[in-house]
């Protein structure tokens, strides 16, 4: 196998609204080969209703905790209960299905901090894995967020606070002052380093 047919993980990391969606879509649209989305969205949509927001279990699953305020602004937190944690795991074992059938996988996540990030790096260690910091101000967060009028606002400025704390990524993009093409040409970049990289050691093994 050569380094181009060996499937792999772009891993993305960043607060809701950061603008990781139309990161992987535009990636997969460049990427040669079968690249499928994998998310922590598309995986929490089918948790059943009463296990979200305003469900009747959704203490056990995802709910918003009461508003804060932080540095003048409010704040929205994200409460993940037991249930949510067990379905997140998830999504870390579909990641892992997906390459074990040859598969590459670009993993859209909101993980919070280095602890959550380090499960993924273990869980992926025997692949090629690229891991992406996607960043963006609060400013735009909070702008993003009332345009896309499916969060309340003040969650993704939340969220910012916590995903990135102690986690030091392969590769870093600010998708408030990067254009699309070049924050895809540096991630296309990266990875294929990184699959070569990987090939060249298990050739040296």
């Amino acid at each position: 196998m050569n380094s181009t047919q060996l499937p792999v993980v772009i891993y993305l990391n960043g607060a809701s609204s950061a603008g990781k969606t139309t990161l992987t879509h535009a990636l997969q649209e460049r990427l040669d080969g079968m690249f499928l989305r994998l998310g922590v969205d598309p995986v929490t949509s089918m948790m059943p209703a009463k296990y979200k927001w305003d469900g009747t279990h959704e203490r056990e699953g995802l709910a918003w905790d009461p508003p804060e305020e932080r540095d003048g602004h409010v704040v929205i937190p994200l409460h993940i209960g037991p249930q949510a944690k067990k379905v997140f795991d998830v999504l870390i074992n579909m990641t892992l299905a997906t390459v074990q059938s040859g598969v590459s996988a670009i993993v859209d996540d909101v993980a919070f901090g280095d602890a959550q990030v380090s499960r993924w790096r273990k869980a992926v260690h025997n692949v090629p894995a690229l891991f992406v910091g996607v960043h963006c101000s609060p400013d735009i967060l909070d702008a993003r967020e009332r345009a896309r009028g499916d969060r309340p606002l003040g969650s993704a400025r939340a969220q910012h606070h916590l995903v990135h704390q102690g986690v030091v990524y392969d590769l870093d993009v600010d998708t408030g002052i990067m254009s699309l093409e070049h924050m895809v040409d540096l991630i296309v970049a990266a990875m294929d380093s990184k699959r070569i990289a990987f090939m060249t050691g298990i050739t040296q093994q």
